[in-house]
């Protein structure tokens, strides 16, 4: 669980454990590119408030070579050069999740891959 404010820098950001209730905040999900996951918000001690599946896309790799030639004009002379462009994306997945009322919470995934992980914060404020 990380603010909204750092989406932008994910990977590094802090995981945070307490928010407030008027805050949005994100569920940032590494490590299942290519899988299915299923989530669920448990308001403790047993309460479910939401359940999605979501598939997360697979890690890629492709070069483009559109516009695969370009004049260098860095020295002196006039050359044309070939280009290409690598890009990469990456298997992280953002989910944002609304303002919710005070209380303490679960956020537990499970993956096709048979992997189950959970996360608990709390949002501040009197039950």
């Amino acid at each position: 669980m990380i603010d909204l404010k750092d989406a932008d820098r994910a990977t590094w950001a802090d995981p945070k454990t307490t928010f407030q209730p008027s805050e949005s905040f994100l569920a940032h999900i590494s490590g299942y590119g290519g899988r299915k996951v299923t989530l669920e918000l448990w308001r403790e001690p047993s309460q479910l408030v939401a359940k999605a599946t979501h598939n997360i896309p697979a890690r890629k790799t492709y070069i483009s070579k559109q516009n695969p030639f370009v004049f260098d004009t860095q020295g002196r002379d006039l050359t044309l050069t070939e280009r290409e462009t690598i890009y990469w994306t990456g298997t992280d997945y953002m989910l944002r999740l609304k303002p919710l009322p005070p209380g303490a919470y679960e956020l537990r995934l499970s993956s096709d891959d048979g992997r189950n992980e959970s996360a608990q914060f709390t949002v501040q404020g009197n039950p």
